[in-house]
């Protein structure tokens, strides 16, 4: 729409107003929808020991991160 637009006052303002406007809308129809997949769906895709294995795997990266922060500050 280019200059259009342009020469419309506040129109950005009111373009972020109605985009947010219909997504709200659409989140809140679809809402129910979406709740329901998720509490039925009984799979787990990360178990306790995976978490647990992630968790082995980064500490000391993180750790040994968070010292170098420490030292260079």
């Amino acid at each position: 729409m280019g200059k259009i637009c342009g020469d419309i006052p506040g129109i950005s303002a009111g373009t972020q107003r109605l985009t947010q406007g219909i997504a709200a809308k659409l989140y809140e129809a679809e809402h129910a929808w979406h709740h329901d997949t998720l509490t039925r769906y009984k799979e787990q895709e990360v178990t306790h020991g995976d978490l647990q294995a992630l968790r082995a795997q980064t500490t000391p990266e993180v750790e040994s991160a968070e010292e170098g922060n420490l030292l260079s500050a």
